[in-house]
């Protein structure tokens, strides 16, 4: 059981989850509280809520949000996370991009943060600029949630292309991710396995945000979001 926090601030809100800020009472520590909304989750729910716990605990790096806890908090599931007063990247963004030196310096430290990750078995599957977060006071980044994320045996493996036969299988895989960056691995209407090379595209269109202020497309629903990344390509940068 999980008590003694008390909370200042809803930082985010999905389906299933909530995310606040939230003040340790024992000692003022600065934690980050994410809780299922569910008191009583599915139990593939929990499974999977319990599981970003271990991914984390298992990575142990500074580039990778720090968990401390898992239990159940005023009724609700929760996760306690270390929180460095960290902003994620989109509310820096505010539709005006990086300059290019500071975005080869993010990109240096993501892929040394995606390398340890990787190397750790697990593949993120949700690269994008909520959950990057900057500590404007030293300028460390740290990626956080990891709720979809996937323990494989050999991620860093490339797996073999698909034929040409069945490469457009459509329902294969259910979509998981954020559709602004999604890999076309991750839309499901390709039958090629999920690996680390869908971390590097998500990261690449993250990059190509920070550089000119949005996303690689713009598309009004989800099948066009699908048809984009499989089929076209963005404006290069110096062209926005």
């Amino acid at each position: 059981m999980l008590s003694g926090y008390r909370e200042l601030e809803t930082l985010h809100r999905s389906r299933t989850t909530v995310v606040v800020r939230a003040l340790r009472d024992r000692d003022g520590g600065a934690v980050i509280l994410k809780s299922l909304y569910r008191d009583d989750p599915a139990d593939d729910e929990l499974v999977r809520f319990r599981r970003e716990y271990d991914l984390i605990r298992g990575i142990q790096d500074p580039g990778v949000v720090e968990a401390r806890e898992f239990g159940l908090h005023n009724g609700r599931w929760t996760l306690v996370m270390s929180d460095d007063g960290s902003v994620a990247l989109s509310s820096v963004l505010e539709g005006v991009g990086f300059q290019v030196a500071d975005v080869v310096g993010i990109a240096l430290c993501l892929v040394r943060v995606l390398s340890v990750v990787h190397g750790a078995g697990i593949v993120h599957k949700d690269i994008n600029p909520e959950n990057i977060v900057w500590n404007r006071s030293n300028g460390a980044l740290r990626l956080i949630d990891f709720g979809i994320a996937e323990k494989k045996d050999h991620p860093l493996e490339i797996s073999p292309s698909a034929s040409a036969v069945g490469e457009w299988a459509v329902g294969v895989r259910a979509l998981e991710g954020t559709l602004d960056y999604l890999a076309p691995e991750q839309t499901g209407r390709l039958s090629r396995d999920v690996d680390f090379r869908a971390d590097f595209y998500a990261l690449g269109a993250t990059l190509y945000q920070l550089l000119v202020g949005a996303p690689p497309f713009v598309f009004s629903d989800g099948a066009e979001a699908v048809h984009a990344h499989i089929a076209r390509m963005p404006e290069p940068p110096h062209h926005q």
